[in-house]
């Protein structure tokens, strides 16, 4: 990210968003934070404020009674610090004569369900949750080190009433619908009924902007009680989901199934996938085969353990018929060890192998550990143990209260063994995973590749770059169709101070994303919007050291899916355990490649479309008048320096790829696979941002805080909007900023953009935009050497009237005459001004137009004759590629007025 001019960044410092001092109480859905201040990683007076915070949390950490860092202590001593008293709930919930000598015997302290959590409190050997014992002064969120990088807006899960001590929601398992991506189901650990139900889940019908929680359950009925443990699955062959979680009607303490067929807003009760006596099931992990050319295509899949086994070996089972019927469980071989963690499952997206990774815990505790990985080649049938990784030093800073079987993150709290999650695409196999890091250090994320479907691995990668001892935990990764990869982890480096239920802030997601299938990694950033506290677990019906002890993430369409477990909210003065969601981009897609290779050049199958043309040149642009069709419907897109994801009502093709959605910035672009919200404009191409269309980049504002320039927009408000015009199959979508500049609020910044059903073509509209383009960016950007610019920082044609811009397949000769750019070594290449040939009306591109989008769908009038036409610039290749886009040249920085009070 390219730091801001300091004069802006002072002016900045007044228009910040103010934020609560203390977490605001439950909304049904609430805005994400993300900071406005990122683009910068410099010294400035932001670090400045964020140091004197820091500091100030140390002091008061130091004062304080009872915190425990991030970082932590290994010892005894510190083990033993916090023993709070034991509470005894409701025995009746115990198995009949269940006798508390045997816990050990049965595996009970080893087991991670709610169920074995009741029978340890209820034995005297755990204590259930309970609120903060410790009053610190609430502080401010920090905001300032968060660079905006990957995700977008968080949103949180848990919508609706919550009703203290029954508000622990935790553990996520996420999901998305390929035919049908708005469609997104997270399955969670949510204790507002226990002990009677710990089941939960919250479903999205628009890509994931919003999402409504099922209330009441629909998983607290049909199985017995409900002891969580979430998966959730899509069976593309049937078009069905299902939700499975542990269930005492399926044998005891065994698995069961829910399914729905509208998207997850309504379920009904399905089959048992495993009928486990009492005290067996535990910790269930589930695949399902979605490619229609793998040879399993439409099996689901779940891995498990069943204490009723000695050891326990990892189990499996798999369905043939969408659930209605399961295979006997397989028990996958011990490799030697005593007992064996099913940690989680996953599949090959290309060839259908199937892959488990477990954990040799040897004995618990903060020992040793060995991460180990199963295959399945013929759909689950049949096991083989192919790797077992060597010994490492597994994570924590201690070990739970009364349970020292497992080890924990924060002194007594939090438990995790080092477990984290595999994925696989064509024969690459991929695992994350958790462990000590040097010194006291409690905790360092891993990632180990095979290029040889899980026979071999490579040497441990550290993803998190931190120089500091705080701790890294509880990893996730998902691999997309195209070979995009994604990790998340757990981040203790912004923290101040790690109590829990108290207001300081602890931790934050942070990710890292590799582009070719886990070759290279580009850099660990920052994914959710704020810095959390860390939350309490104040049910009773819970035990005390839990806080999720998983997040399933997958990659499905176009998009990363990740979830977690968050502090932000408070309820009743308290930070409690709440689900979060995010979503990372994958990017567009390389070229296909129909046979699987082991090595680690593969092609990955495309997941985005592409369009009859093999190739395209670039886009011309054509001047065609017309004036801006109103938006009606509000996109949410109020803020500076925001993203919004917005899903098109068709599917759009730019250059050659098709795209179902395309996230818009509040400072005047469409990004159709980043999402970058970088205010400070250069001349194309801007590096690596592949994909992009730029109606109007420049330093915009869409809030509504007072700004006199939002009063001369409808309603008085600023924002940005669409509209559909026409019918299918000749649509046209508009996209509509009412926006004001950051510099001068007093002055509008009104264009739109549209964009074309069946075609690659859009157009660019110009309102009222009151600096013209003297300190704008327009155009379109296939990558750094296909890009076309119409204006930059006032050189080249008016922001006026409006421009059609249609692409030029290969063969297709450039309009005469050619303007093309000069690039050099230290500068972005700039394009010389563009040129106004005088052509008749049959050479526009314009001949055989579709209507364009006004509300009667009228076709316009025949363009004028003179036609502005800019080719694609040809920069000249350096030897070196930049790391970061230089601007050709800056305008003078622009101040940013302090938002007037707030009535």
């Amino acid at each position: 990210m390219k730091k801001k001019r300091t004069a802006q960044l002072r002016q900045r410092v007044a228009s910040t968003r103010r934020i609560s001092v203390s977490a605001p109480a439950r909304l049904p859905a609430r805005e994400g934070f993300r900071s406005s201040l990122g683009e910068g990683g410099f010294f400035n007076l932001h670090v400045l404020i964020g140091l004197f915070m820091v500091l100030a949390g140390v002091s008061l950490a130091l004062l304080g009674s009872g915190a425990s860092s991030p970082s932590g202590s290994r010892s005894a001593k510190a083990q033993q610090e916090y023993q709070p008293p034991i509470k005894v709930i409701d025995p009746t919930l115990l198995p009949p004569w269940f006798d508390c000598s045997k816990i050990r015997e049965l595996g009970i302290d080893r087991q991670e369900n709610f169920r074995a959590g009741l029978i340890m409190i209820a034995c005297g050997e755990a204590e259930g949750g309970s609120g903060p014992n410790v009053s610190f002064l609430s502080r401010l969120w920090q905001r300032l080190f968060a660079p905006f990088v990957y995700g977008g807006t968080d949103v949180d899960l848990v919508t609706g009433a919550e009703t203290s001590p029954h508000v622990t929601q935790s553990e996520t398992f996420s999901w998305a619908n390929p035919d049908n991506p708005n469609q997104i189901v997270v399955t969670y650990n949510d204790s507002r009924t226990a002990s009677a139900n710990y089941s939960g889940a919250s479903y999205s019908s628009d890509g994931g902007l919003t999402f409504t929680r099922l209330n009441p359950s629909p998983f607290a009925t049909g199985h017995g009680t409900n002891f969580g443990d979430p998966v959730v699955l899509y069976n593309r062959p049937n078009a069905t989901w299902h939700a499975i979680f542990l269930a005492t009607g399926c044998g005891g303490q065994g698995i069961g199934d829910w399914t729905s067929t509208d998207g997850g807003v309504t379920w009904a009760v399905g089959a048992c996938v495993a009928n486990l006596p009492s005290g067996g099931g535990d910790r269930e992990s589930g695949w399902s085969d979605m490619n229609p050319s793998s040879p399993f295509y439409g099996r689901l899949y779940v891995s498990f353990n069943n204490f009723a086994n000695a050891g326990p070996p990892i189990s499996a089972t798999f369905s043939t018929d969408n659930g209605g019927t399961w295979s006997p469980p397989q028990n996958l071989p011990l490799g030697g060890a005593t007992s064996v963690r099913n940690v989680q499952i996953t599949g090959d997206l290309v060839t259908g192998d199937v892959y488990i990774a477990g954990m040799n815990e040897m004995g618990g505790g903060l020992g040793n550990r060995a991460n180990m990985m199963y295959r399945s080649t013929d759909g689950g049938a049949t096991w083989a143990l192919t790797y077992t990784q060597p010994a490492f030093a597994g994570p924590g800073s201690g070990l739970c209260s009364n349970n020292s079987y497992f080890a924990s993150m924060f002194g007594t709290y939090w438990r995790h063994m080092g477990w984290g999650e595999p994925a696989a695409y064509n024969h690459i196999v991929h695992y994350v995973y958790a462990q000590h890091g040097a010194g006291a250090d409690p905790g360092d994320v891993y990632y180990i590749r095979s290029t040889d479907s899980g026979a071999t691995f490579s040497s441990p990668l550290r993803l998190n770059t931190d120089a500091t001892t705080t701790a890294q935990w509880q990893p996730n990764i998902s691999v997309s169709s195209n070979g995009s990869l994604f990790a998340m982890w757990y981040d203790g480096r912004e923290g101040t101070g790690c109590t829990p239920g108290v207001n300081t802030p602890c931790y934050r997601m942070w990710g890292r994303k590799s582009a070719d299938n886990g070759v290279t990694w580009q850099a660990d950033m920052a994914y959710s919007d704020v810095v959390s506290p860390l939350p309490a677990q104040p049910d009773p019906n819970v035990a005390a050291c839990y806080a999720g002890d998983y997040d399933y993430a997958s990659a499905i369409g176009s998009n990363h899916l990740a979830s977690w477990v968050d502090g932000r909210v408070a309820i009743g003065g308290t930070q409690q355990q709440d689900a979060f969601t995010d979503r990372e981009i994958a990017g567009p897609s390389p070229t296909a490649s129909p046979a699987p290779t082991a090595t680690a050049t593969a092609s990955p199958t495309p997941t985005p479309t592409p369009t009859p043309t093999p190739c395209v040149v670039g886009y011309m642009i054509t001047q065609i008048g017309d004036s801006i069709v109103p938006g009606t419907t509000d996109t949410g897109n109020h803020g500076d320096d925001v993203i919004t994801n917005v899903v098109l009502p068709f599917t759009f093709t730019l250059y050659d790829t098709a795209y179902p959605t395309v996230n818009v910035s509040s400072n005047g672009n469409a990004q159709f696979t980043t999402m970058d919200a970088t205010f400070i404009n250069v001349c194309l191409p801007w590096h690596n941002r592949n994909y992009t269309v730029f109606p109007y980049w420049d330093d915009l504002r869409t809030d509504n805080l007072g700004w006199a320039g939002c009063t001369g927009y409808p309603n008085g408000l600023c924002g940005i909007f669409t509209s559909v015009s026409g019918t299918a199959p000749n649509r046209v979508f508009n996209i509509e900023w009412r926006a004001v500049y950051s510099g001068n609020t007093a002055l509008k910044a009104n264009h739109e953009l549209r964009l074309y059903e069946g075609q690659s073509r859009f157009d660019v509209i110009y309102g009222t935009v009151d600096n013209g383009n003297t300190s704008a960016t327009a155009g379109v950007q296939k990558n750094d050497p296909t890009f076309t610019q119409y204006f930059c920082n006032g050189t080249g044609s008016a922001a006026t009237g409006g421009q059609a811009y249609t692409v030029l397949p290969c063969g297709t000769s450039s309009p005469t005459p050619t303007a093309t750019a000069t690039g050099t070594a230290t500068t972005t290449p700039t394009p010389t001004a563009t040129a106004t040939p005088t052509a008749t009306a049959t050479a526009t591109a314009t001949a055989t137009r579709t209507p364009t989008a006004t509300p009667s769908a009228t076709p316009t009038a025949t363009p004028t004759a003179t036609a502005t036409v800019t080719s694609t610039p040809t920069p000249t290749p350096t030897t070196t590629p930049r790391a970061t886009p230089t601007p050709r040249s800056l305008p003078s920085p622009r101040p940013r007025p302090t938002p007037p009070p707030r009535p």
